[in-house]
Parts: structure tokens; C-alpha cells; sequence
């Protein structure tokens, strides 16, 4: 066996983790199933009680007259229903309008898959301003992580224009992101009184620029899931997927103390540096590519995101071995006149495919705020599957992973 296969076998499907505390603690992959709620799990509604934060809503004051228990079902990748009502989305709103902040304004992060944030959207279909929740909040409240195209459906086929929009994840979070804004919603409230009073439902999908809403929103479904490309050469010899990345038999000790340039507000903090620990769960882009007839060769390896934006390019060298310390490492602290910086530290981890993360609090650490001792699913905030690259800072770190596109040389890259 070769010294790249025994760190292949070695590593295997790779945790990083960064150091500030020690450990982590492993998670196990379950088939997802149909999730209710027993009577004691039934949350506190946290209605929003300052004045200020009602106004900046765009809902109707009194949130106590929403129908509470109405629902609709979020099927997820393995087909389990899973029931949202309108108490989880008005809790969502909720965390997300009373985050603890520290001092420098900065919200912390302890309800991540419960935060949702509003969001209003001019309807061209029925020319009203309607307010609701990213979709893709809803989808991750919901446990689904790794949807790609999905079906939204209505209650009332004969009452409404249409009976279904269908649309990619990959295609929100692109309308989604500057400069266009472009949200597609889960609608609550239109021209600020609730779907009901006005004929809508309980629930609605819009889009912004769309005339394909939905309304008296019955369902969101997904038809197929997010899926990662490996294409050698221009053809596609392998993908990455939820079911083959996730494996319950991870190493553990990778430790790696992340370095980050750390700025207030007043520049108060310019050059500072912090030190915090993040673990991810992943495969090596190393093993990934071995899955190929890239193998034995020598490549070149770069991602592509979503929206087609590339990441930098990596060699075979850099993909088995690592980065090339100091010379390839990413810098903190950095300025160019004149050129001075610190280099991350030397690490022998190998870029890594990952799909899931243990949330460490880059901002403050309140004793309100444990940190949180399981991993997260990465989810469609940087996409269900993202590249971490160890000696790199995060800007490096490509998100919104659809496909990597590896070139062959039969001699030395040029």
C-alpha cells in the first residue's frame, strides 16, 4: 500500500476539529421519519413585545389572533411528512427579533436551524406585499438539509391560478443573494393583516418577479436531492450525496486551532486574533477522487458553486498531501505594504468535503450560551455540502458546492 492510501485508510472520512476545547461528541445518522409532537414538547409562543420590533415585523399586531395550530407538510428526502404549524414559524421570528447581541452588536447563534428572519415580497399575481420566512428556514426547521428540486402544492386547486411551483434550492439561494434579493417566502400576513383575512389560506409561496404563487399552501415536497458532481475530463465518473458522506464510524483528535483576522465595528479589534474550536464531518476530497480514473494521475482540482462562481485550483499534491507550508498557507493579520502577516498553523489535515459542523460561537461567549456539544448540518446557509481547506482562511472555503471539476495530465501539469 502506498503512503497516500495508508493516510487515505488512516483518515478515512476526516473530523476537523479546532481547538479551544478539547473532544467532540459523534453523531449517528437515522433514517429521518415522520416527526410529531407529544402535548410536552408543544413550545412557549415568544411573541415579540417591543414596539419597535412589531413595526420593523410587517405583521398584524396581535399575533395571538394567527391560527396557532394551522399546518402545512414538509416531505423530506426519504419521504417522511413532517408537520410545520404556525406556532413554529411565529416561535422562529421570534428567537430570531430577540437574539442575545454582545457589546459590538453581533448576535449569537444558539437557535440556528429555529431562527427564522422576515422577509417581504410584492406579489405580481395579486399585487400585494406579502410577509413571511425564507423557505429555505423553513425546510431546515423542518430536518431537511439536502434538498435540491422541490414542489410546493396548494389546498385548493380550483380556488387559486395555480396548483404548483416547482424550483431548485440552488435557484432560491441565487435569486436570494446580492445584489439581486430576490427571497422566496413561506407567507404568513399579506399587506399587514393574516392569509386568512384575506383569502389565502393560512399559508403561502411567493416569490419575488414571480406570478407562480402559491396560495392556501398544502405542502412543500422534495422531489430530489443535492448532490455533488465529480467530473474528470468533462464526464461525470462519480457523486457525492447525503447517503454516501454520512458513515457513524469516525475518527476522532483532529485538532486544529482556527485564526481569524477579527475586526469591530470602531476598528477597535483591527489586528486582534481569536482562537475558537469548530469540528467538521466530512470525506477527503482525497478519497473522493480515488473513486475516479483521476486516481493515479496528475490533476488539477477546482470547485464550483451554484451559482458558478470557481474556487481557487488545487493539484493532486496539494489534494494527498496537503498544503505546502508556509508558501501556500493562508495569512492573518496580512497587509500588503508592507507585506506582513501571520501564516495559519501547520496542519497535516487534507482538504475535505464536508456536509456538517459543531457550532462554536465566533462572537462572545455568554454564560447564557453554552456552546453546543453535537454536530450541525450545514444546511443551505453555504449549501448542504461545502470544502474546507485546512491553512486557508474561510474566504477560501468554497460554499454552495454543485460539482468539482478535476483536468488529468498524462505528464506533469504545466
Amino acid at each position: 500500500m502506498s503512503d497516500i492510501d495508508k493516510k487515505d485508510a488512516a483518515i478515512g472520512l476526516l473530523v476537523i476539529g479546532l481547538v479551544a476545547l478539547a473532544g467532540w461528541v459523534g453523531f449517528l445518522y437515522a433514517s429521518p421519519v415522520t416527526k410529531t409532537k407529544t402535548e410536552e414538547e408543544e413550545e412557549t409562543i415568544y411573541i415579540t413585545t417591543t414596539t419597535k420590533t412589531i413595526e420593523e415585523t410587517g405583521l398584524p399586531d396581535d399575533w395571538g389572533l394567527a391560527e396557532l395550530d394551522a399546518s402545512f407538510s414538509v416531505f423530506n428526502e426519504t419521504g417522511g411528512e413532517i408537520s410545520v404549524k404556525m406556532s413554529d414559524i411565529l416561535n422562529g421570528i421570534s428567537l430570531y427579533y430577540n437574539q442575545e447581541a454582545d457589546p459590538l452588536g453581533r448576535n449569537t447563534q444558539e437557535y440556528k436551524y429555529e431562527y427564522m428572519e422576515l422577509r417581504t415580497v410584492d406579489d405580481p399575481l395579486s399585487g400585494r406585499t406579502f410577509t413571511g420566512v425564507n423557505i429555505l428556514d423553513v425546510l431546515e426547521s423542518a430536518g431537511v438539509f439536502f434538498a435540491w428540486n422541490i414542489s410546493c402544492k396548494t389546498n385548493n386547486e380550483d380556488l387559486y391560478p395555480n396548483t404548483y411551483f416547482n424550483v431548485s434550492t440552488g435557484d432560491i439561494i441565487n435569486l436570494d443573494s446580492k445584489p439581486l434579493y430576490i427571497p422566496t417566502i413561506v407567507a404568513i400576513a399579506a399587506d399587514g393583516l393574516w392569509l386568512p383575512d384575506l383569502g389565502y389560506g393560512n399559508f403561502s409561496i411567493i416569490q419575488g418577479l414571480s406570478s407562480q404563487s402559491i396560495y392556501d399552501l398544502k405542502e412543500i415536497r422534495t422531489m430530489s436531492e443535492w448532490e455533488v458532481d465529480i467530473i474528470v475530463d468533462g464526464i461525470v465518473e462519480y457523486q457525492v450525496n447525503r447517503t454516501n458522506i454520512i458513515d457513524p464510524h469516525y475518527p476522532d483528535g483532529w485538532h486544529w486551532e482556527y485564526h481569524k483576522n477579527f475586526t469591530g465595528s470602531d476598528n477597535a479589534y483591527m489586528g486582534g486574533r481569536m482562537t475558537y474550536n469548530r469540528t467538521f464531518w466530512g470525506v477527503n476530497m482525497s478519497y473522493i477522487i480515488n473513486q475516479t480514473s483521476a486516481k493515479n494521475l496528475n490533476y488539477t482540482m477546482r470547485a464550483i458553486s451554484v451559482d458558478g462562481w470557481l474556487s481557487d485550483t488545487y493539484n493532486n499534491t496539494d489534494i494527498n498531501s496537503g498544503l505546502v507550508y508556509p508558501e501556500h498557507y493562508g495569512y492573518v493579520n496580512y497587509t500588503d505594504n508592507p507585506p506582513t502577516g501571520v501564516p495559519l498553523p501547520k496542519t497535516d489535515l487534507l482538504i475535505t468535503l464536508v456536509y456538517m459542523e459543531q457550532k462554536f460561537f465566533e462572537y462572545g461567549l455568554f454564560a447564557s450560551d453554552p456552546i453546543w456539544d453535537k454536530g450541525y448540518y450545514d444546511g443551505y446557509d453555504g449549501g448542504a455540502f461545502h470544502i474546507v481547506i485546512p491553512g486557508m482562511t474561510k474566504s477560501k472555503h468554497p460554499g454552495y458546492v454543485k460539482s468539482i471539476e478535476i483536468t488529468t495530465y498524462a505528464g506533469p501539469i504545466p
